[in-house]
């Protein structure tokens, strides 16, 4: 009886083992399996998510950027204007010799300019600026050019000298006067220098310029008689 029981015991041990081993099996594979869910691979990303959000942020910084101003249109019209013009005139030169600002020898090659490309038009702009030096309001025309002589011109513009005013640019009191002086010699001379090689000997402008000043010296009118001479 005692071996018959050592037997049975020794098999519930044996059943035991084998119900341990199951159990340790189960274990095992779920370990496993859990090791598995733990380790497996991640789920991939979304780039598209990602992208559109590059897309966005682009968007916004490049809305984010200022754009350049365009110009105004008076600075246009101002660009337009210019470029339509065809030379100087003479009341450009007259301002500029009397503001005193400019470099006479820029004004004397755009005067040039003009001359080069009409002598007839560029002669009536200085004729015209001789004029307005005098203080007279009076304007030499084209068609005064092309058909009176010098007499006649002279005696058109004394008729609209204004007598009454005794003020001309070259007797002005203050320091006005003096600059303007000093500024009309400079053109003089810058002119004369400029042409010294080319247009003095074209016998055209000077030769013309000289009849009109010594018609100009003989006038009657104050103003015309200074400026003349001092030219």
């Amino acid at each position: 009886m005692a071996a018959g029981d050592s037997s049975f015991e020794s098999l519930d041990e044996i059943d035991n083992f084998s119900d341990s081993g199951s159990d340790y099996e189960a274990t095992l594979k779920s370990t496993k399996r859990k090791k598995q869910a733990v380790t497996g691979p991640k789920p991939p990303k979304r780039p598209r998510h990602r992208a559109a959000l590059r897309g966005s942020s682009l968007s916004s910084t490049s809305s984010s950027i200022p754009t350049p101003p365009t110009p105004p249109l008076l600075q246009q019209s101002r660009g337009r204007s210019k470029q339509g013009n065809q030379g100087i005139s003479a009341k450009d030169i007259y301002d500029a010799v009397r503001s005193g600002k400019s470099a006479m020898v820029t004004v004397v090659d755009e005067w040039l300019d003009s001359y080069k490309q009409s002598r007839e038009a560029g002669l009536l702009v200085l004729i015209n600026f001789i004029v307005q030096s005098c203080g007279c309001k009076g304007v030499v025309s084209r068609e005064m050019f092309d058909s009176m002589q010098n007499a006649e011109i002279i005696g058109m513009l004394t008729k609209e000298f204004n007598e009454d005013s005794v003020n001309y640019p070259l007797c002005t009191p203050g320091p006005e006067m003096r600059r303007f002086k000093a500024s009309l010699c400079e053109f003089t001379r810058v002119l004369v220098r400029s042409c010294r090689n080319s247009l003095i000997f074209d016998e055209y402008l000077f030769p013309s310029l000289l009849a009109l000043l010594t018609g100009l010296s003989d006038s009657q009118v104050r103003a015309f008689r200074h400026t003349s001479t001092l030219l």
